[in-house]
């Protein structure tokens, strides 16, 4: 009887240590739950006269709780680049770095006071942070092709980066002077904006009229049509193979679109204002230019006698000759001069021709005396520049008249407003 009784004490205090058991393993929770329940009942009956009644009831609950959890995130973000490089002040204590001008240079204050580099090449000065500055090739200033892509270019015209890789049947092309793109060639011929005939494609509607020309028109002529149809046409009333004739009385001053001189109507075949075969002159005291449409005064302040000028006239300084002509009239430039004379020769240097008196028309409208000197239109350029005037005969003896701008010698007549010499007009 004793012998069992310690038994169950035994086993009794076994379970209760075992049900004290715990885990732990970093971080994990174990839930274990246990219930154990030991129920004894033991009645013992003793015949030996003496009532003895042993009732033993045993009663475990074992409850093991244990929870285990893991949970692990691994999070990882890649940040974009940034420029985290720290600024160091390239100035004495005290100063600060900055641009001016075009340079970087120490400041005191707001005061420059040493220049710390100059940028060539194409760097630009760039500010950084509060106390530093440098030169830098700026990114991105333009955009070429480059082995079939488009290409950033920096400010110092080195490739920057990429920016469109081209995949056939796309080819790059570059655009004006500053941009290109990937383009799908389709090609055809339109009038660019110089009204010569070019080629373009998608990337070449802009108004770069150096690239695909095709044709350039005559002087007289334009570029005509509708895109891919185009050619090159005498526009306004020009004609001949080359648009380079003005029929009738049509002024080719006025790109023979207007009529010259006095004539009008439709056609510029009426004479309103006009004296006979001299219609593009207001009246008789202007002389036509034969063949032309050109019409002459006299020395200002003289008119013609018998359709011819020989008086000498009134004579101006360079500056109020300019302003002197009738209305509608002007000082004549060498070439409108030259116009009048024969044989002439034109080189880098000069013009010259046959004088006055050995030339038609000159010797038929003009009969001054010899060496007469006129002012022109040409500027009033510098001491070797003699196209400021002209003499209808040339220096005495000479067969020739020369007008250079060029010289040799020295002369400084238009700018002297002392110097006065005649003028004549034209229109």
């Amino acid at each position: 009887m004793t012998v069992r009784i310690f038994l169950v004490s035994f086993a009794i205090l076994l379970l209760a240590s075992c049900g004290k058991a715990s885990n732990g393993d970093g971080g994990d929770t174990d839930t274990d739950a246990d219930t154990d329940t030991d129920a004894d009942t033991d009645t013992d009956a003793d015949t030996d006269g003496d009532s003895d009644s042993d009732a033993d009831t045993d009663s475990d609950s074992d409850t093991d709780s244990d929870s285990d959890s893991d949970s692990d995130t691994d999070s990882d973000t890649e940040t974009e680049d940034t420029d985290t490089m720290a600024y160091e002040n390239p100035c004495p204590d005290g100063q600060h770095a900055r641009c001016y001008g075009d340079a970087p240079w120490c400041y005191d204050g707001e005061t420059p006071i040493a220049q710390l580099d100059t940028c060539e090449g194409g760097e630009e000065c760039v500010e950084k942070e509060d106390d530093y500055a440098d030169c830098r090739c700026i990114r991105d200033v333009y955009r070429r092709c480059l082995n079939g892509d488009v290409w950033a270019y920096n400010s110092c015209d080195e490739t920057d980066r990429i920016i469109l890789a081209c995949e056939a049947p796309a080819q790059c092309r570059d655009i004006g002077l500053t941009d290109a793109d990937c383009c799908e060639s389709d090609a055809y011929l339109d009038c660019g904006a110089d009204d010569s005939i070019h080629w373009f494609d998608e990337c070449a509607l802009t108004d770069d009229v150096e690239a695909g020309l095709e044709e350039s028109c005559d002087d007289g002529a334009s570029c005509t049509g509708t895109p891919g149809d185009v050619e090159c046409s005498c526009r306004n009333h020009w004609e001949g193979t080359n648009c380079d004739v003005c029929p009738g009385n049509w002024d080719p001053d006025q790109d023979c679109a207007a009529c010259g001189g006095e004539w009008t109507g439709a056609d510029c075949e009426t004479c309103d204002g006009g004296v006979g075969d001299r219609c593009q002159c207001p009246s008789d005291q202007y002389l036509p230019q034969p063949g032309t449409l050109k019409c002459w005064t006299c020395a200002l302040g003289t008119s013609p006698v018998g359709g011819v000028c020989t008086e000498s006239g009134m004579k101006y300084s360079f500056a109020d000759a300019q302003d002197a002509c009738p209305e509608g009239f002007h000082l004549p430039t060498v070439h409108q001069f030259a116009g009048l004379l024969e044989n002439c020769i034109e080189t880098t240097k000069y013009i010259r021709c046959d004088r006055c008196q050995n030339s038609s028309p000159c010797k038929d409208m003009f009969q001054y005396t010899l060496g007469w000197i006129l002012w022109t239109a040409n500027e009033c350029n510098g001491s070797s520049d003699y196209r400021f005037k002209y003499s209808l005969n040339g220096d005495e003896g000479g067969e020739t008249v020369t007008i250079e701008w060029n010289a040799i010698a020295s002369y400084e007549g238009c700018a002297d407003a002392s110097i006065s010499i005649r003028a004549m007009c034209v229109r």
